[in-house]
């Protein structure tokens, strides 16, 4: 393929940049450097924390664009050849495109100037990146390697180079970086791909297991997602004045509305049918989804404008947060105007309301 406006437009097209803008990794980053903020006092210049935030969209993009170079071929195996997904373009551009975002993430990197162990964790970061993905390192189909070497790389070793920045390593260091793998855990990715990877012969580490036991792990890790977004509000009510109303009255909030979607829809706020979040794809049940948006539309913002009006240095983060969180939100909308057959046509057996 020759470069020209159709490459061009093939590059904008591609999701891992929509991966690293809007996707639940950069929300906790937000929710970590809003905290932070909050909790250490710590001043920075607007220019200094725009850097950051680039640095780290560069960051998760490199590690979409990565994988999606490495699972070309099964991706056209299994119908996924997609433009999003970098088929619009010669392989030979995608590595080019990623060295670029290397080369402009190390920038970045320098530009922040965090200090010794912020520039480490950056190297463990990309290092991780490309040996998850990309021979001859190809962690992905090692099976238990690949799956540790992909869950502390996309949530858990970003929110460790915020905590890095600020300089801060309370317990929060050991509790976030867990609580963000958790709220979109790698290996229910795995789980539900067993079949495919089956297929294209992928050794993972749910393939490994097997769909039994693969699918008790999922649901005992949708359990523990719940019980992490509770820890997480119970420690923002407990370290941040601030926002401690609001992050209690927000957690009674979830706690009720658990309790009443536990009585009202009993099996389907657990178990709903694969389609239940038609016309959007939701993997998640009802129950887990409550409470991870309770973590996005309610605490992230709830400490965001906290922050922003101490430090005025802190509104563009807010504002970036607030644009990747308008996609979420126009989901749970949607979601929950369908459900209560407010919008769309009516449910069908294949598609029960939350009271059926």
């Amino acid at each position: 393929m020759k470069p020209g406006l159709g490459a061009l437009g093939n590059v904008v097209r591609l999701r891992a940049w929509r991966v690293g803008i809007i996707a639940l990794p950069v929300q906790v980053c937000y929710f970590s450097i809003f905290y932070l903020g909050l909790k250490t006092g710590r001043l920075f210049g607007v220019a200094q924390l725009l850097v950051l935030a680039l640095a780290l969209w560069l960051y998760l993009a490199y590690i979409v664009l990565a994988n999606d170079l490495a699972d070309r071929k099964v991706d056209a195996e299994v119908g996924k050849a997609t433009i999003e997904r970098g088929h619009g373009l010669n392989p030979s551009y995608v590595k080019l495109l990623l060295v670029l975002i290397v080369l402009a993430g190390a920038a970045a990197v320098l530009v922040v100037g965090g200090g010794a162990v912020f520039d480490a964790l950056w190297v463990v970061a990309y290092a991780v990146g490309t040996a998850y993905s990309l021979p001859p390192f190809k962690l992905k189909d090692r099976r238990a390697l690949g799956l540790v070497a992909d869950s502390v790389m996309e949530k858990p070793i970003p929110v460790l180079i915020v905590f890095a920045f600020f300089g801060y390593y309370g317990i929060e260091t050991l509790v976030f970086p867990v609580f963000g793998e958790l709220l979109d855990a790698v290996f229910k990715h795995q789980a539900r791909d067993h079949d495919i990877d089956v297929r294209a012969g992928l050794k993972t580490f749910a393939v490994a297991l097997g769909k039994g036991l693969s699918d008790k792990i999922v649901e005992a890790i949708h359990f523990a997602d719940v019980l992490m977004v509770v820890l997480v509000f119970v420690v923002v009510v407990l370290e941040i004045p601030e926002v401690k109303t609001v992050a209690a009255a927000g957690l009674a909030a979830l706690i009720l509305a658990f309790a009443f979607g536990s009585l009202k829809f009993k099996d389907f706020f657990f178990h709903p049918a694969p389609n239940w979040s038609a016309p959007i794809k939701w993997d998640d049940p009802p129950f887990v989804v409550l409470f991870n948006g309770g973590f996005q539309a309610l605490l992230t913002p709830a400490l965001g404008l906290a922050l922003a009006m101490k430090s005025q240095a802190y509104l563009p983060v807010l504002v970036l947060f607030l644009i990747s969180l308008a996609p979420w939100l126009v989901g749970y909308a949607v979601v929950g105007l369908v459900r209560l057959k407010l919008l769309g046509p009516k449910a069908s057996p294949s598609q029960p309301s939350l009271g059926e």
